[in-house]
């Protein structure tokens, strides 16, 4: 058996058992209009709305409902009708689940956020922890990374290879300025294939006679000019 919808004019194949389960009454899969079923029955389907496989997918899904014939006389059936067709029970989706339903539910949409938001504090976190890695890769980071540096009390610049600094010139003179003062120049090239901080330079002064007779230890911000 067909029947379609007074208000959109889908139609449907409908089974008897979906008629019995609601005293006829059935709602519309696809606008959601219910209406009396049993006044628009058809053996045979409409042309001009062929397309019946969803309502028959959706059909399908439903629990049968056993029938039994009814024991009233035909003028208490007719009253029986009158009155479901008065006040229509509340219906099951017979036809098709609710268009409203569709709808994502809040409660995922904050999950998924969450997820994102701690999977970039994760990539974050990593880069952070491999951040050597990176600035030998990426040399423009590197004052980014100071700046953060400044700010979190931490050493941008973790890997350090002291054997690639090669000292290429040194020279002690009088300083011209002060009296009883020595200028010491230098200077050095990093060989390494990355980018590492300079390094705490210790001055040695020797005698004549080749023993030690004045030591200083300068850091970075110290001997640069």
């Amino acid at each position: 058996m067909f029947t379609d919808c007074p208000s959109c004019e889908r139609q449907f194949r409908i089974r008897a058992a979906q008629l019995g389960a609601a005293d006829g009454w059935v709602r519309c899969g696809n606008c959601g209009e219910t209406f009396y079923a049993l006044e628009r029955l058809s053996d045979t389907p409409l042309k001009r709305l062929p397309t019946l496989r969803q309502a028959d997918e959706a059909a399908a899904e439903l629990p049968a409902v056993s029938i039994e014939p009814e024991q009233e006389t035909a003028g208490t059936e007719t009253t029986d009708t009158d009155e479901s067709r008065e006040t229509p029970p509340d219906l099951p989706p017979v036809l098709a689940g609710d268009p409203e339903k569709k709808t994502g539910s809040p409660a995922r949409l904050i999950w998924g956020s969450l997820v994102f938001v701690l999977s970039l504090i994760a990539v974050a976190q990593l880069a952070w922890f491999n951040r050597d890695g990176l600035l030998r890769a990426y040399p423009a980071l590197v004052p980014w990374v100071e700046q953060a540096c400044e700010n979190l009390q931490c050493d941008p610049i973790r890997f350090r290879d002291i054997s690639a600094i090669e000292l290429l010139n040194r020279q002690v003179t009088q300083h011209p300025r002060y009296r009883n003062a020595l200028l010491a120049s230098a200077t050095m090239v990093n060989n390494a294939e990355f980018i590492q901080p300079f390094p705490d330079v210790v001055l040695l002064i020797f005698s004549t006679s080749g023993q030690v007779i004045s030591r200083g230890r300068f850091k970075p911000e110290e001997y640069l000019g």
